[in-house]
């Protein structure tokens, strides 16, 4: 809901409460999935947050502390991919070149243990996009093509026909999975890179 929230305040307000929720859930679940699935989400909570280089550091610290904590490889995939998004935001903002390479080093980890799965062709996408801005294109087109021979290219969110629910939460998350359905694959996203650059040769 702070994602999704029509003024900054309730933005904050909302991505605080999350936090704060994730946080008891850790307090009170300790080394239950639930609580893995907790810190992932205090994160994020915290990514979005962000405003200043300096406050990146908290999701920095909190996907590492993930890391270390998750013992499945897709999962830790997916925590060196925030990871590196982390890193990635944070350069942005700084300008600090080794920021950069962290980013690249941790969609690097991400892609090796994420074969096969959503974060590993996520990570690909995400250092290809770094490698243009290193105007090594020929790296970038190698990582394009990689994910899209390798994911299929059906939308992410298939929705059967709409339904009615009488839980007010049910039809907001209907909305937003509505929202998403068009969404394209990981494979679509690498066609559209690959044509992006090919155009510009």
């Amino acid at each position: 809901m702070g994602l999704f929230a029509e003024n900054p305040e309730q933005r904050l307000n909302n991505l605080n409460s999350c936090i704060e929720n994730c946080k008891r859930i850790l307090a009170d679940y300790g080394s239950s999935p639930i609580a893995d699935s907790a810190l992932f989400l205090q994160g994020s909570a915290a990514f979005f947050n962000a405003k200043s280089a300096q406050e990146y550091d908290e999701p920095v610290r909190i996907f590492n502390q993930y890391i270390t904590r998750v013992k499945t490889n897709d999962r830790k995939a997916a925590g060196y991919v925030s990871l590196g998004y982390s890193y990635e935001n944070k350069y942005f903002l700084t300008d600090d070149k080794e920021l950069l390479n962290q980013a690249i080093q941790a969609y690097e980890k991400a892609i090796d243990l994420g074969v096969g799965h959503a974060p590993g062709s996520e990570a690909k996408l995400c250092k290809a996009r770094l490698m243009e801005l290193q105007y090594k294109d020929d790296q970038a087109m190698i990582l394009y093509e990689s994910v899209k021979n390798n994911r299929t290219s059906k939308p992410l969110v298939s929705l059967p026909q709409e339904v009615q629910y009488g839980d007010p939460q049910m039809n907001f998350m209907q909305i937003q999975l509505k929202t998403m359905q068009d969404l394209f694959s990981y494979s679509q996203d690498a066609q559209f890179a690959i044509e992006r650059l090919e155009g510009q040769k």
